[in-house]
């Protein structure tokens, strides 16, 4: 399955990769962010070649300085998948860093255990400028597709210092297990 919603040019973009019976919900939310936000690049796909193609179209199409994704995914030791416990469509790390060579300014990996990212990407692997934004727990993570919307606003701008307030007040169940990090020379640190 792959579906898409608007331009490759677009800086906020939202990719869905799942195939587990939750993804058309996960879609519906990408669908009224791209309604009501003014446009964003959204893509959900079920196939792992189709997913890293369509990142890598998207990114070598935007300014990595104001580039904004969030991707939503089974995630862990491995690194992102479409459908828990399947590795045929796992997705490393490191295959996730070279599909997005030119980088993003932000990026929100939204999916059980997705910090662990950070145990492979090294700085000059990492593909992320400003400022991760992980989770640290196997949970139901769809409702941050919404707050993502909220940091590629441009109707009300959230300054990213204020966006775990935001994430909090938002989502506060949630965001005791998100967390923000920083590429730093050694690896990442907890903003």
């Amino acid at each position: 399955m792959r579906k898409i919603v608007g331009n490759t040019d677009y800086q906020g973009a939202v990719f869905v990769y799942k195939n587990d019976g939750t993804e058309q919900l996960a879609w519906a939310d990408v669908n009224a962010i791209n309604t009501t936000h003014g446009g964003i690049r959204g893509e959900l796909h079920t196939d792992k070649t189709h997913f890293i193609n369509g990142l890598k179209t998207w990114n070598t199409s935007v300014d990595p300085i104001n580039a904004f994704l969030c991707i939503y995914a089974h995630m862990g030791t491995p690194g992102l998948n479409c459908v828990a416990g399947m590795t045929p469509s796992a997705v490393t790390w490191q295959e996730l860093a070279d599909a997005l060579p030119k980088g993003v300014q932000y990026l929100w990996l939204v999916g059980c255990d997705s910090q662990e990212c950070m145990k492979t990407w090294s700085p000059l692997s990492s593909p992320v400028r400003h400022r991760l934004l992980a989770t640290s727990k196997d949970e139901c993570w769809k409702p941050l597709l919404r707050v993502f919307a909220a940091e590629i606003s441009i109707n009300n701008i959230t300054c990213d210092d204020k966006m775990t307030t935001l994430i909090a007040g938002l989502e506060p169940d949630l965001s005791k297990h998100t967390h923000y990090f920083k590429p730093q020379a050694k690896g990442f640190v907890a903003d």
